[in-house]
């Protein structure tokens, strides 16, 4: 498994990503300077082939935690943002159809 080479099933094959963002507070809110804050999440979900497997052969097994740093990830790169604080131990969920969610 190469973590730099994106999941495709051919060489043609795009691999389309799901984006979300998810608002959980703004805590500051000021109209007169024209500025706010938020605390927001990300999610990003994708198919990789490669981490498919038969739920069946493994004792009904229907979701594997994986380190982020071990499979392909989208790069995502924010823009504007004050403090970024990404987590060093991100963790990826796979489905035995070969979805991720991260």
């Amino acid at each position: 498994y190469d973590t730099g080479v994106r999941p495709m099933s051919g060489p043609n094959e795009t691999t389309q990503v799901r984006f979300s963002l998810g608002l959980l507070d703004v805590p500051v809110l000021n109209p007169k300077k024209h500025l706010f804050y938020v605390d927001a999440y990300t999610c990003m979900t994708w198919t990789d082939p490669r981490l498919k497997w038969d739920a069946e052969k493994f004792g009904g097994l229907n979701m594997v935690r994986l380190r982020a740093s071990e499979i392909w990830v989208p790069k995502v790169v924010v823009m504007a943002f004050v403090d970024l604080s990404p987590r060093s131990d991100s963790v990826a969920l796979a489905s035995p159809g070969g979805g991720v969610a991260y």
